[in-house]
């Protein structure tokens, strides 16, 4: 289980630097939809070598439209978009403020109460979000913050108002679903407001970020993500949330040269330690773990 949660948050967090690589030839829009599209079609394969079949995912089109809009289609069109001005790094932190939305908005279905230590852990990250803002680095890397944030609120949305829905139906029958489906949102969306790449400008790298992208990031950590959520449960499986942006920020360094200045330590610092205040079963597990140690 412990070697799925790393492979996942590897998965999970090299994504940002294949977005920004991938950037170099691909709008936004038509990286969404190229993502989506490929890594739907893989997952389709591998449902029909299962033995399932696509037809009970086809059939669900009201509720896929909608959790493929929030889950996938808008958030992986906002990144990408947002990457245009912040680093990858900055992204991968601004995507672990996901669970703080989903607290607040179960909160408001009347799913989940809102007990002092989320309270807490909402503002804190909140206040997090406000110390990445606080930087004069000019209006194009406030629009990109917000576009992320966007993103993760998008997250939010599908899980505090939809995950009961779509976990009653297989997992793997869910996500080919949802990317068939976030492939057709997004399809006009990228012909109407983006032209469509071109072999003058297509680099190597780009395509195989991409492919990465598509295969590993998306189709290939959606089956390992399932597999660990079986095995291990939810609570265990939330702690890859800590991770993807330690992995992704790392990445971003190493690969990217990337740098980051002493408020981007502080803001991403305040949000993840948000985070365990936030999901109390995981703040009671990591802190059974230290008493153990």
């Amino acid at each position: 289980d412990w070697l799925l949660l790393l492979a996942l948050s590897l998965l999970w967090g090299v994504s940002f630097m294949f977005m920004e690589v991938a950037l170099e030839s691909f709008g936004p829009l038509t990286l969404a939809t190229l993502r989506v599209g490929l890594a739907g079609t893989f997952l389709a394969l591998v449902l029909k070598m299962r033995g399932g079949r696509l037809g009970p995912a086809l059939a669900r089109w009201k509720l896929y439209c909608v959790t493929a809009a929030l889950g996938s289609a808008l958030p992986w069109a906002l990144f990408p978009w947002g990457q245009q001005f912040v680093t990858s790094g900055m992204a991968s932190v601004l995507n672990s403020t996901t669970p703080l939305f989903t607290a607040v908005l179960a909160a408001l279905a009347g799913e989940e109460k809102m007990r002092g230590g989320r309270v807490f852990g909402v503002l804190l990250g909140a206040a997090g979000v406000a110390v990445l803002l606080g930087p004069d680095d000019g209006e194009n890397a406030a629009k990109g913050i917000w576009a992320c944030v966007a993103a993760a609120a998008s997250y939010g949305v599908m899980y505090a108002f939809f995950r009961r829905q779509i976990s009653a139906f297989a997992p793997l029958e869910n996500a080919t679903g949802q990317l068939l489906y976030a492939t057709l949102l997004l399809i006009p969306a990228a012909l109407v407001f983006e032209d469509p790449p071109s072999a003058a400008t297509m680099t190597a790298r780009a395509g195989w970020s991409l492919a990465g992208l598509s295969l590993l990031s998306t189709a290939a950590a959606y089956l390992v993500f399932f597999r660990l959520l079986a095995s291990a449960g939810a609570t265990n499986t939330a702690l890859v949330t800590f991770l993807i942006p330690l992995n992704a920020t790392l990445l971003g360094a190493v690969v990217l040269d990337e740098r980051f200045g002493a408020s981007f330590y502080a803001g991403a610092g305040l949000i993840l330690t948000a985070l365990i205040f936030t999901d109390e079963r995981l703040r009671k597990k990591i802190a059974s773990g230290i008493r153990r140690g």
